[in-house]
């Protein structure tokens, strides 16, 4: 089997940036396995300048500062939605090549040229990959402080791919949206804030059908009954993929302290992390009644990232609730573009509707 021994030059969420030691060349660690749009690494190719660029000037204490803010926006103004799960960064995590850091070393041994179905203990020989990835990653196994740890590396940044379904309620006199809570661990981010969608990552294997993809989101984070889940019309509501639209996997500020001082006056603005591409397909689950009772719904499976939910008026519930009580800019962006599709889609003829019947 090969052995790569790697040499750590930045951190991301989940994952990290590692330097082919005695060669020009990176690759990409995950802790999950990459959904689409990666490569298996090509040791035989040099990387760029830009990518060979490391987060040294990074202080691990700056680094653990920022995870752990609670701060809505970063320094330059961008968002970042409070403390992230520690378990979501090495140097934080518990459960995952953990206090990894920049400037670490990290022995590698390559067991499959694919992607082996995703597991938490270290993967086996015998392990079969999944349909059609052997050339999306390569599954290997990580050493670190004396234990071992399942990694996929690929030769280029895996871009992260969602889905957020709205589930919206429209009564002969109001309209409601269902908004949740997120819950509290080391593996949830933005404990605490509220989201108006139930988002999902999309996963290999995972089904591309629209419908799959809303029954595994509202499954996961809302609880609809199948009764209420066929009554309801699928909506398109659109994708949103703005540079940074979901922080954590895009390039982070903060202030760091120079000269060993920590105070406002002797500090810079510093950059570091990696910048992936981040995209949501988001649609609405819109159901119509003619009458006020409140539509059944069911627990929710993932009982960590979201602790309660209840319905708002959507036309009230932005200004009920502070930016600071949101996970993602993205959110509030939603509430106005369902508001005009759900108008638009009230003018569609009896026939024209029935062709979003979920």
């Amino acid at each position: 089997m090969q052995s790569i021994r790697l040499n750590i030059i930045k951190l991301m969420y989940c994952g990290f940036v590692g330097k082919v030691e005695g060669q020009n060349k990176v690759v990409y660690g995950v802790q999950f396995p990459p959904s689409s749009g990666t490569i298996k690494p090509d040791f035989s190719v040099e990387s760029t300048s830009s990518e060979l660029e490391t987060d040294e000037h990074v202080d691990k204490s700056t680094f653990v500062d920022f995870i752990t803010s609670e701060e809505t926006r970063q320094v330059n103004g961008k968002w970042k939605g409070g403390r992230w799960g520690t378990n979501n960064f090495t140097v934080t995590s518990e459960s995952w090549l953990p206090g990894l850091f920049i400037g670490d070393t990290l022995e590698i041994l390559v067991i499959k040229e694919g992607i082996v179905k995703f597991t938490k203990t270290p993967f086996k020989a015998e392990d079969e990959i999944l349909v059609s990835t052997e050339g999306k990653a390569i599954s290997c196994n990580a050493t670190w402080s004396g234990n071992t740890y399942p990694v996929y590396l690929t030769d280029n940044i895996m871009p992260q791919k969602a889905c957020d379904k709205l589930f919206i309620w429209c009564s002969p006199n109001k309209t409601m949206i269902k908004v949740m809570r997120r819950g509290f661990g080391p593996n949830v981010d933005s404990p605490n804030r509220i989201i108006p969608a139930a988002g999902e990552h999309l996963e290999p294997g995972q089904s591309l059908d629209s419908r799959d993809q809303v029954l595994f989101a509202i499954n996961q984070e809302i609880g609809i009954p199948k009764e209420t889940i066929n009554k309801c019309y699928l909506i398109d509501l659109g994708n949103y993929s703005d540079d940074g639209r979901d922080p954590r996997y895009w390039s982070y500020y903060t202030t760091q302290p120079t000269s060993g001082l920590c105070c406002s006056l002797n500090s810079k603005v510093i950059e570091f992390g990696v910048k992936r591409h981040s995209s949501t397909n988001a649609q609405i689950l819109l159901l119509i009644t003619d009458d006020n009772v409140e539509p059944l719904e069911t627990t929710q499976e993932d009982q960590e990232e979201i602790k309660s939910k209840w319905w708002e008026d959507i036309n009230t519930v932005l200004d009920n609730h502070k930016e600071d009580e949101w996970m993602l800019e993205d959110h509030m962006k939603f509430i106005p573009d369902a508001i005009k599709k759900i108008e638009e889609f009230k003018q569609y003829d009896y026939l024209i509707k029935e062709l979003y019947k979920f």
